[in-house]
């Protein structure tokens, strides 16, 4: 072998090294070995054994290689610390949910979440052994240039492996925050609100996106959008007699009269006030209404204007304000159909429409008609044979569509197709799978 860098190394008892411009030198070495056949058999045998254990190593660590591959594709491997940005920490809230449920169907990830505003999912998330930061963040513009450079900050400290932003609100903070700190983000968009100008550059912003459905995720404008809808509830929802008996030991008054069931926070673009306005039309007059929800944060006193309009227009006796009311998704059967009028209002931050729509989806498990207004995800589903759509902002249409479905045949027909309809729908062990893989994408960019 020639002396270059190295190569005494290897060849130490397999062989001679000698100068590569001195041919002397190589012809001694090779007459050293014919005269010494004793010699050059050795070196030999050492040679290929060398050989055999070099490449038995490289083996090996190939092997060890590909095991930590398929343990990463299972998610055996390593947990991916992921911090998750959450604007709000409201009680049984959508994006909120939609977190909690995937969170516990999956031990790959190591969680950490900034809540940018307190509330009781803080205590859901503290129960779980999550740690929880609060960073407020007011609703002011001026408010989330201080918010970015502190998320920034920890980021840099921190070092997670990929950022999650659930919900608009919070991706406004953790996506620049991101590009400062050098740690990718993810988007999970629920609603619609700000499309118009704000989906677009956050989502070129962001690193991946996921929608919890389709509508949400068009848009944004790329065609790498993952769709990780809410899962399944994990059990089946309660029977008719047994969804009647709990809410009327919680005080909801059930007649023989048709019921109608509004559920989630009140606030002004729900369209709480058109399903009041449709019980004093023809159509309505032989419905009651449960409204299940209280103000929410940004629309206070809300629940008092609804009150004011059903005494105006005399239906306060068959307008009931349930309040926060624990599993009401499980409940719904104890009703007769569930409607979902989200409704542009005006406000450039309320969305005109409905994104997923749970409560929508949770009725349709349970067999419950869904009176959905306007296009999105919710009339989709509906495949015009689960319930009726109105117009937005349309008390009449929605009377008359009561009056369609106060016929107890025609709400047997629509529950069943609903039931039909959402059969196949996947549960939390594959949304969360979806989800982490998102995330690892992300953090191996």
């Amino acid at each position: 072998m020639t002396d270059v860098p190295g190569m005494r190394e290897v060849a130490e008892g397999v062989g001679a090294v000698v100068p590569g411009n001195e041919p002397a030198a190589l012809r001694a070495a090779l007459a050293e070995r014919l005269c010494d056949r004793e010699r050059a058999d050795a070196e030999g045998a050492a040679g290929r054994a060398r050989v055999e254990q070099r490449h038995d190593l490289r083996a090996q660590l190939q092997g060890v290689c590909d095991l930590y591959d398929e343990l990463l594709a299972r998610g055996d491997g390593r947990r991916l610390r992921v911090l998750v940005v959450q604007p709000y920490a409201e009680a049984g809230g959508g994006s909120e949910s939609w977190l909690l449920r995937l969170l516990d169907a999956t031990e790959q990830l190591d969680v950490r979440v900034v809540l940018l505003k307190d509330g009781p999912m803080r205590a859901e998330l503290e129960g779980r052994g999550i740690p929880v930061t609060l960073r407020e963040v007011g609703r002011q513009p001026w408010s989330f240039p201080t918010a970015i450079a502190w998320l920034a900050g920890l980021l840099r400290r921190e070092r997670p492996d990929v950022v999650l932003g659930n919900v608009l609100k919070a991706q406004l903070v953790a996506a620049p925050a991101g590009r400062l700190a050098g740690v990718p983000t993810v988007w999970a968009k629920h609603d619609h609100g700000y499309d118009s100008w704000l989906a677009v550059p956050l989502g070129r912003l962001s690193d991946r996106v996921v929608a919890a459905v389709e509508e949400l995720g068009a848009p944004v404008r790329r065609s790498d959008v993952v769709i990780i809808p809410p899962p399944a509830p994990d059990s089946e929802p309660a029977s008719r007699d047994e969804a009647r008996r709990v809410m009327s030991e919680r005080g909801i008054p059930l007649t023989e009269d048709p019921t109608l069931i509004m559920a989630g926070r009140l606030v002004p673009f729900k369209g709480t006030d058109d399903a009041i306005r449709a019980l004093a039309m023809p159509g309505g007059q032989d419905w009651r209404l449960v409204v299940a929800g209280v103000d929410d944060h940004a629309a206070p006193g809300e629940t008092d204007r609804l009150l004011g309009l059903a005494g105006e227009l005399g239906v306060a006796q068959r307008v009931h304000f349930a309040g926060l009311v624990p599993r009401v998704s499980h409940w719904l059967a104890a009703f007769d159909a569930l409607a979902v009028l989200t409704k542009p209002t005006g406000e450039r931050r309320a969305p005109s429409k409905e994104g997923f729509g749970t409560s929508a989806f949770e009725a349709m498990r349970a067999g419950i008609p869904v009176i959905a207004a306007g296009g999105g995800a919710v009339v989709r589903r509906l495949e015009g044979r689960a319930g009726a759509t109105v117009s937005p902002g349309d008390p009449v249409g929605l009377a008359q569509a009561l009056g369609r479905l106060a016929d107890p045949a025609v709400r047997g027909h629509a529950g069943a197709a609903a039931r039909e309809i959402v059969a196949d729908h996947p549960d939390a062990a594959e949304c969360a799978h979806l989800l982490v893989s998102v995330l690892r994408d992300a953090a191996s960019r």
